[in-house]
This record gives structure tokens, C-alpha cells and sequence, in this order.
């Protein structure tokens, strides 16, 4: 199946995002997390996610007769599967992003502000000089932070961060209509 195939269901996407944030899970498990979605369903998304191996099974457990699999992301598949396409990279990006603001926007008890939600871009006209010197000093705080031991109370956020070079002479034609 083709990569944009694959993640363009978001199903597929939801299990993803589960085994990132929890970096291991039994599909009951996941299937639990999105009740939404009838447990066969969920069963053969994953099951076409493991056939493409982007899922791998990381230790099969016995329990009352039947097998439970535990399951996480191949990371090394995932990035063989992404090297050398940056649409299929930008895509599986947007998707993922997109997956974890859908998410959020159906809970109950949805409040931005309250949250801290965050949807912002800016663009920079700066060297690539100046670009490695922002990308280092931006790596180094997020690492800072990264570091830091999970306290009580604390929330997971995901942050994410694209830099994209922009066409300037498609940029001035956006701005700049003909009239």
C-alpha cells in the first residue's frame, strides 16, 4: 500500500498517534482509547499497519487461551518509509498534527485558552547562517525541556515545528492580486 494510502485514513492515524504518545500498547488497549470506533474495525487497521510494517509486535502474551500482542511503531520502517519523499514527510506531518487538534477539539471540556493551545507560524527572511544559528539555539532549549522529569499535574503537549523555504515571487503574487 502506498504511504499516502496508508496514513490518508484517520483511523490509521489515531493508532499511530496512540503508540507515539504511549510508545507500547495491546490493541485492546488502543482499541479501548478510541471507542468511537467498533473493535474489528480497529483490529484490522492495525493488522494493515503491522502487514506494512509500520507496527511491529513486541511481545505476545498468553492470557486465558488466546494471544495479546503488544505493540509499537517500527521507527526505523517509519523513516525508510518517509526518506527521500518530502510530500509523503510534509503529508504524515500535517496529518499527525491535524490528528492531535481533532482529538483535542472533541473532549468535552475543550478550552483553549484555559489549555494553552497554540496554533501560530511566522516567517523569517534570514541567512541560512542565521537559519543554523536559530535551529541550534531552538534544539537546545526544546532539549532543555525535553529533559525535564514529568512532574504531577503536568501536561503533555506536543509541539511542532515546520520550516518550509517560500517561493517569494508566489508569495508577492498572493499579496499582490492582479487587479
Amino acid at each position: 500500500m502506498d504511504f499516502f494510502e496508508l496514513f490518508s485514513h484517520p483511523l490509521r492515524l489515531q493508532i499511530m498517534q496512540y503508540l507515539a504518545v504511549n510508545r507500547q500498547a495491546t490493541t485492546k488497549q488502543i482499541a479501548a482509547a478510541i471507542p468511537s470506533v467498533s473493535a474489528p474495525t480497529v483490529y484490522r487497521h492495525i493488522n494493515a499497519l503491522l502487514k506494512e510494517g509500520l507496527l511491529i509486535i513486541c511481545e505476545k502474551r498468553e492470557i486465558r487461551g488466546s494471544v495479546e500482542r503488544v505493540l509499537a511503531i517500527d521507527e526505523k520502517r517509519m523513516a525508510e518509509a518517509a526518506e527521500g519523499n518530502i510530500e509523503n514527510t510534509a503529508w504524515q506531518y500535517a496529518m499527525s498534527l491535524y490528528a492531535a487538534f481533532r482529538q483535542y477539539s472533541l473532549r468535552e471540556d475543550v478550552n483553549p485558552e484555559r489549555d494553552q493551545l497554540v496554533l501560530s507560524g511566522c516567517v523569517l527572511t534570514i541567512t541560512n547562517e542565521q537559519f543554523e544559528a536559530f535551529g541550534s539555539e531552538l534544539s537546545a532549549l526544546l532539549h532543555r525541556y525535553i529533559q525535564l522529569p514529568p512532574e504531577p499535574g503536568a501536561t503533555p503537549r506536543e509541539i511542532a515545528i515546520a520550516a518550509v523555504p517560500i517561493d517569494t515571487h508566489a508569495a508577492d503574487i498572493a499579496d499582490h492580486p492582479k487587479k
